[in-house]
């Protein structure tokens, strides 16, 4: 190797260190633009405090619709097993999180309901907050095997399955393998003797 190959791998070396440092130095001013840094108190102080329905306000802009099955769904939870999810508001009485446990609670007229009373996030991050919350609830994936195994069990000592939130429909789509072969095996021709359990004309009523 001569003295011009050795420089030309300093040089090199020296524009990826110059390049990483420039990268660096981006992401650390769109950081600082954003304000998207890690707080120091990562558990703040938190309050639970009741409110009536009334006095809480939903956000301006309610970026997810209250579907009306979505809402039977939540008072039908509410009245099974209890306002045991509190919502998340501000000094304002503003909702952060619940829109819909506030509207669910109003139509089953509760008097006042649990909320998380959140004191150290400024407006703009409360807004972020919100969308955080509801997003990141969407996010990752059921374990279909260990779902499966839930909902059976649960619905052998006597849960409703509406109870989950989860419909029928939802139940036997989980619950039913998928190995399970959906042509009836033959034969299915009638035994020999048999009656005829059905003739021309019958009318069959399906109910369900």
């Amino acid at each position: 190797m001569n003295r011009k190959d050795i420089r030309g791998g300093q040089d090199l070396r020296r524009e990826l260190r110059d390049r990483g440092r420039r990268r660096r130095e981006t992401l650390a001013s769109l950081n600082q633009r954003s304000g998207s840094q890690f707080r120091n108190d990562l558990l703040p102080p938190l309050e639970l405090v009741f409110r009536s329905p009334a006095e809480l306000v939903n956000p301006i802009r309610n970026v997810r619709r209250l579907d009306p099955g979505h809402l039977r769904a939540v008072m039908n939870a509410i009245s099974t097993w209890g306002f045991v999810s509190p919502v998340l508001i501000d000094n304002d009485n503003w909702v952060i999180d619940g829109v819909a446990r506030v509207e669910a609670a109003k139509l089953l007229h509760l008097e006042r309901i649990p909320c998380v009373l959140t004191t150290h996030l400024a407006p703009d991050q409360r807004r972020a907050v919100r969308l955080a919350v509801n997003r990141l609830n969407e996010k990752g994936s059921w374990d279909l095997p260990e779902l499966r195994a839930e909902l059976i069990e649960l619905t052998e000592i006597g849960i409703e399955i509406e109870d989950t939130a989860f419909t029928v429909a939802e139940f036997d789509h989980i619950t039913i393998s998928g190995d399970i072969d959906p042509v009836e095996k033959g034969p299915l021709a009638p035994s020999a003797g048999e009656g005829a359990v059905a003739r021309l004309g019958d009318i069959f009523v399906f109910d369900g």
